[in-house]
């Protein structure tokens, strides 16, 4: 286990493609983000602080362009599925 510090990368460039309320204080975020000159889309759940800011939370996933539309095609079919079930 590290018990170290470790640096996280920086994000430069996020772009928001997508905010979608969740339950009453909490949000899925869709954002294009940039991690060491690299493009990802990142999914996260956010919360809205005493400000009334969001945040985000560990929870979310981060993938590069590939990933994403395997994803994509991945969730296609589960909504298919849903559909044929209900």
């Amino acid at each position: 286990m590290n018990t170290g510090s470790a640096k996280l990368p920086e994000i430069r460039d996020v772009t928001v493609v997508a905010t979608i309320r969740k339950s009453g204080t909490d949000f899925f975020r869709v954002r294009l983000i940039e991690i060491q000159g690299r493009v990802f889309a990142d999914t996260r759940v956010f919360f809205t602080d005493r400000d009334g800011q969001l945040r985000p939370t560990p929870k979310g996933i981060t993938v590069n362009a590939e990933q994403l539309r395997e994803i994509m095609a991945a969730l296609i079919e589960a909504g298919k599925r849903m559909e044929g079930a209900s």
